[in-house]
């Protein structure tokens, strides 16, 4: 995750300017995004998209992204 993240800011940078607050806060669209989607897929758990999550171990993968992040703020 951390080497696309870095090849997005670098493909951002080219087009515009990226402040360092602003790159801070990377880690947390991401895990916004992430728990979106979860909540969405256990909303709408008969959706292609929600069986695609299940199949691919989205959840986990969420949970294992979301545990170093959230213990920056312990």
């Amino acid at each position: 995750m951390r080497e696309l993240i870095a090849l997005w800011v670098d493909g951002y940078r080219q087009a515009g300017h990226l402040s360092a607050e602003d790159e801070a806060e990377i880690d947390t669209f991401v895990m916004l995004r992430r728990l979106m989607l979860t909540a969405y897929a256990g909303l709408r758990h008969d959706t292609e998209l929600a069986a695609q999550m299940r199949t691919s171990g989205y959840n986990a993968d969420t949970c294992a992204i979301a545990e170093p992040y959230l213990s920056r703020f312990a």
